[in-house]
């Protein structure tokens, strides 16, 4: 038998408080009473009367029941609950002055009294830093990121914003996370696909955090996050809702609405006859196969409508519309807008603002309104090419140069 199996010793008693238990002062028999919540006194119809005393309430050592540990940086890293901060991150290098919290990541109490805790669980690392899920209090339980600073953690994505039918933070649970290759994956719900699977991968040139979103081959409703997103929506009839950051949305096979909503996305419809709206920001917007539809909004967007017959719409920006093959409708509205036909016989609307437009192959018609800004055509073509000449313009009120 070995006899020489260590030495085990308290590193640190984290919460070193007591809990009191309460103690029974009051009974209910036929016939008896309890006339004092030091004693029991009992009386009996025969007149016979005795008295017990109460034992000593029991009292119990508060515990921090330290859980989910892992190695992380030469330190250990831990969930505790030090009686004051709620269960909350803590830190550890294998001494008691060293064992402390690290950050309180929802701070203050809940309506009874109690310290909130915000329940860090499921620690993995990645990219020299620690991973985990946590609750914060306003965003429910998310993805987080430590670096092993109090200031070096935050919040990496809420991935399921808003509240729940009860009025509190939804929360995505994360959960089961695993580095495969260079990415981490893990489950967590949105609130609209269920619990499935994510991964978070790093953009190498500025290490941004880039949720990734993969659909089926059915019809799905994928929706990001208030941080960048890489959506891969796959075959089916998708609807894609980009969200807040800086997102990557491949509609894939099939008809489909994309949408990035804000920060500067770059969206593709793949095949299919899809709608592609790039929202606010500076967008990239390619249709691919199909024919599509177009539109952004603000910001200085680059729109290409790929194959088939294509309609393309600017925003309020600098816009450069490319019809490229197929018979396409391009207008740039507001802007100064870089309008390019290509293959095929397209219609070309600069809208308001000092616009090129470039009908290139085909029998293009270049649409001029009166009032809305100069307009430059750098390829109009005789005896194939025309106008399309509204509100009062008339011929005689265009400039010709070679």
């Amino acid at each position: 038998m070995d006899t020489n199996l260590g030495e085990v010793v308290l590193v640190k008693d984290i919460n070193p408080g007591v809990t009191e238990t309460t103690r029974p002062i009051q009974f209910f028999d036929p016939g008896s009473q309890v006339e004092s919540d030091e004693e029991l006194n009992v009386s009996t119809d025969d007149g016979v009367e005795t008295s017990t005393p109460f034992p000593a309430a029991p009292s119990f050592p508060d515990g921090s029941y330290p859980s989910s540990l892992v190695e992380f940086k030469d330190q250990l890293y831990f969930a505790a609950d030090d009686g004051e901060n709620g269960r909350e991150l803590f830190v550890s290098d294998g001494t008691d002055e060293g064992t402390q919290l690290l950050v309180d990541l929802y701070p203050g109490e809940d309506s009874y009294g109690y310290s909130n805790s915000s329940f860090p669980f499921a620690f993995e690392e990645f990219n020299d830093k620690l991973y985990f899920a946590a609750d914060d209090g306003e965003n429910g339980q998310e993805l987080f990121v430590s670096d092993g600073t109090a200031g070096g953690t935050q919040l990496v994505a809420d991935i399921y914003p808003g509240t729940n039918n009860y009025g509190f933070a939804a929360g995505s649970y994360p959960s089961s996370l695993t580095v495969f290759g260079d990415q981490l994956f893990f489950a967590a719900n949105n609130g609209e696909t269920g619990t499935e699977l994510y991964k978070l991968t790093l953009d190498s040139s500025t290490e941004e955090p880039q949720v990734s979103i993969t659909g089926s081959e059915g019809a799905d409703n994928l929706a990001g996050t208030n941080s960048a997103e890489s959506i891969q929506a796959l075959g089916g009839q998708d609807t894609v809702n980009g969200g807040l950051g800086n997102d990557t949305i491949d509609g894939g096979d099939g008809d489909d609405r994309l949408n990035g909503n804000e920060g500067n996305d770059s969206v593709i419809g793949g095949s299919g006859n899809d709608i592609l709206d790039g929202g606010s920001g500076n967008d990239i917007l390619d249709g691919g196969n199909g024919s599509d539809v177009l539109n952004d909004g603000n910001g200085n967007n680059s729109l290409a409508g790929g194959e088939d017959n294509d309609s393309l719409n600017g925003g309020s920006g600098l816009d450069t519309l490319s019809g490229d093959n197929g018979d396409d409708r391009l207008k740039g509205n507001n802007g100064a807008d870089s309008l390019i036909g290509g293959s095929g016989n397209d219609f070309l609307e600069g809208g308001f603002g000092f616009d090129t437009l470039n009908g290139g192959d085909g029998d293009d018609v270049f649409a001029l309104v009166s009032g809305s800004g100069t307009d430059t055509i750098l390829d109009f073509n005789l005896g194939s090419d025309r106008f399309s000449l509204a509100n009062s313009l008339q011929f005689a009120d265009l400039n010709f140069a070679k």
